[in-house]
């Protein structure tokens, strides 16, 4: 009977979770300077991707196919890969704050990012991911051979090595000159100039860490 219990209410949370997400996605198509209601949000997208034109029909369909729904689409792919991510190390680790930003891969990626842009480098989510990857491996060599066994450890090194390169992130900010604004603002995040090109790689990625970790779940 707990059993069921459980699953039931399993089962009922996801249920209203996915309603909160659905009714947040809707909100996310109907906000924005150019007002529009959602019978007309509902039409342009029953009708598909409409010209670009000067006509205030074809101007609705242009906004809401190339601004407000890539961009809702790269939110929820982007906040999908966070939460799988999170959960993977917490599953890993068996501790609930066991994430990316205590565990320093957030702050890696930051820095490579950092450095990338001050220094005007080429493919700057190359030099992104490189960094999360370097900060995980220090925070893995700090851990010892039994990390993995010991997670507090884990999660302590990832706090070392988080406030290490924030302070470091801090530093090549102050270096960067005129970058600074542009580091801030890559830092900062922001969905505003989200395309469809940044759909395709979004959804992709959050799809690989979503099968991937069912498919080691048991592991």
């Amino acid at each position: 009977m707990r059993r069921a219990g459980d699953k039931s209410r399993l089962l009922t949370a996801t249920a209203g979770l996915a309603v909160s997400l659905l009714a947040v996605f809707a909100l996310s198509l109907l906000s924005g300077d150019v007002a529009l209601s959602p019978m007309e949000v509902i039409s342009i997208l029953a009708s598909g991707p409409g010209a670009v034109g000067e006509t205030s029909g074809n101007m609705a369909s242009a906004v809401v196919w190339q601004v407000r729904l890539p961009r809702s689409l790269t939110a929820l792919a982007t906040g999908a890969g966070l939460a799988g991510c999170g959960v993977l190390f917490q599953a890993l680790l068996l501790n609930p704050l066991a994430e990316p930003y205590t565990l320093g891969v957030a702050s890696g990626a930051a820095f490579g990012a950092a450095v990338a842009i001050s220094f005007n480098l080429p493919f700057l989510t190359f030099w992104a991911f490189c960094g999360s990857l370097s900060a995980l491996g220090v925070v893995l060599a700090l851990g010892g051979k039994g990390a993995l066994r010991e997670p507090t450890r884990m999660i302590l090194a990832g706090v070392v090595v988080g406030s290490i390169l924030s302070a470091a992130i801090a530093l090549v900010k102050s270096i960067s000159g005129q970058m600074m604004a542009a580091i801030v603002l890559w830092i900062m995040g922001s969905f505003s100039g989200s395309n469809w090109t940044s759909t395709a790689w979004c959804l992709p990625a959050a799809l690989v860490v979503l099968v991937l970790g069912l498919g080691f779940h048991r592991d």
